[in-house]
């Protein structure tokens, strides 16, 4: 019997049709249509680590994932067969041998995420899929202050979703930067790790600090009171996208 090999994919994909990256009961998950892919060739159910669960209709350029299965074919080949069988929205980038161990959420080390906006009262025709618009101008200078707050080793409970079991809310923020091209703002979000919703929170009390709703200093004060009531609303997850992932 020939033995099983771990796979290390990169995938990206469109956020937009799917409910998620985890298999849900609600709709279609990234993670169920490889799984389904990979039992399509193999002729085997397969489970699919993904390195980060991203939330319904957020996007992927460098999503990392991990499974086992017969080695039957050739890392070329897999990869050419699973794009055949993947809906347009899925592609799969890269694949490769690893090692047996190698697992893509417990061994990630750090994670980047981007958050685009739009800051314009003409939408462009691509801001309902990859960006979220917002119709008034941002002081970018005063997010770029109120982010300086956020780096580091902190307790981030503030910017926490409800309906997290995590253990602990203790991240480290290793770099949060914000630039403006013309009308579009992009702020990137490096970490060890996030809590649910937390790039999201982070960017809407961000904006909220850009339009002059809220003081840049006011940004300190949210990241101590570990209290989600004083910081901003949650970004619509349409301008988010996991950047890539490092081991």
């Amino acid at each position: 019997m020939q033995s099983d090999v771990n796979y290390r994919l990169i995938i990206q994909y469109d956020g937009r049709p799917f409910c998620g990256w985890q298999r849900q009961k609600n709709g279609l998950a990234v993670q169920e249509c490889i799984e389904k892919a990979f039992e399509s060739i193999c002729g085997e159910s397969c489970f699919v680590h993904g390195a980060g669960r991203t939330d319904a209709g957020v996007h992927a350029l460098g999503q990392v994932a991990s499974i086992r299965m017969p080695g039957k074919l050739m890392s070329s080949e897999l990869k050419k067969a699973l794009n055949s069988l993947l809906p347009n929205e899925i592609r799969i980038r890269g694949v490769r041998r690893a090692p047996y161990e190698f697992h893509a959420r417990r061994d990630a080390v750090e994670k980047e995420y981007r958050y685009l906006l739009l800051s314009s009262s003409e939408p462009s025709p691509f801001t309902p899929f990859y960006s979220s618009l917002l119709p008034y101008r941002l002081a970018v200078d005063r997010m770029r202050e109120a982010a300086t707050a956020l780096v580091g080793r902190h307790d981030f409970k503030s910017f926490q979703a409800s309906g997290s079991l995590v253990k602990s809310t203790i991240r480290e923020l290793r770099n949060l930067d914000i630039k403006q091209g013309g009308a579009f703002v992009s702020i990137s979000v490096v970490a060890d790790g996030f809590l649910r919703h937390m790039v999201r929170i982070i960017v809407g009390t961000l904006i909220e600090i850009g339009r002059g709703k809220m003081e840049p200093e006011e940004m300190s004060k949210i990241l101590v009171s570990k209290d989600r009531r004083l910081a901003g609303p949650t970004a619509p997850p349409e301008g988010l996208t996991l950047v890539k992932v490092m081991y």
